[in-house]
């Protein structure tokens, strides 16, 4: 990886810490933060998160850990929760699995950008359902995400080449289907094994998988 890409990724923390850390004051002095436990936030994000890099995710873990240990975050908070708060730790392993892992660069960037597009236009949706609605879609994209992860490991998703680009049809394909999952991850569904499965069709390797996952989920 490029140093321009090193410096688009600490460019990245940068802006996210500045904005998190100006919405964490305004969120916390007007009490909507009161009910949430610092410390099992804390506990579950190192857990998750050390597993997320190993490729089992992190959001429903994380939705499990909130449920069982109570960790007080409403069910209509969730989707910002998550998506907000695995975000440093994504940008981490998008700056490590980019350096350690070829992947052709257009290939990535298409891929991270039509995410990130998709991302953009379901959390304006996601954010004006109430929480009624919001549970509805979520246990729809959790059962979708169940599928996925049984489909893992059964080993019936894997990667199904040994490319570390796309071109042409296929590099359109891909970008499609990142947009679209896009859209889901907003409403908590989690992008690694519904990401293996078009990566598979497409023949890509499955050591790509990583960076086009970690670096997707960070921008």
């Amino acid at each position: 990886m490029s140093n321009l890409a090193r410096g688009f990724w600490i460019i990245l923390i940068v802006v996210y810490y500045y904005i998190f850390i100006t919405d964490y004051r305004y969120t916390k002095s007007h009490g909507k933060l009161d009910k949430v436990n610092v410390f099992k936030v804390g506990i579950t994000g190192f857990i998750t998160n050390f597993f997320d890099v190993l490729g089992i995710g992190s959001f429903a873990p994380t939705i499990a850990f909130n449920k069982i240990i109570k960790m007080g975050v409403r069910d209509n908070h969730l989707p910002g929760f998550l998506n907000v708060g695995h975000t440093l730790h994504l940008i981490l392993e998008a700056i490590i699995f980019t350096t350690v892992i070829d992947v052709e660069i257009v290939t990535l960037l298409t891929m991270i950008i039509s995410l990130a597009m998709g991302a953009w236009l379901g959390a304006g949706i996601i954010s004006k359902l109430d929480e009624n609605k919001i549970q509805k879609v979520m246990s729809v994209t959790l059962f979708i995400t169940g599928i996925f992860m049984i489909l893992g490991v059964l080993n019936l998703i894997q990667g199904g080449g040994d490319n570390i680009g796309l071109t042409g049809e296929k590099l359109i394909i891909g970008a499609i289907g990142n947009f679209i999952l896009g859209l889901l991850i907003t409403a908590r569904m989690g992008l690694y094994a519904p990401c293996m499965a078009p990566c598979y069709f497409l023949d890509l390797s499955p050591t790509v998988d990583f960076p086009i996952i970690m670096g997707s989920c960070a921008t």
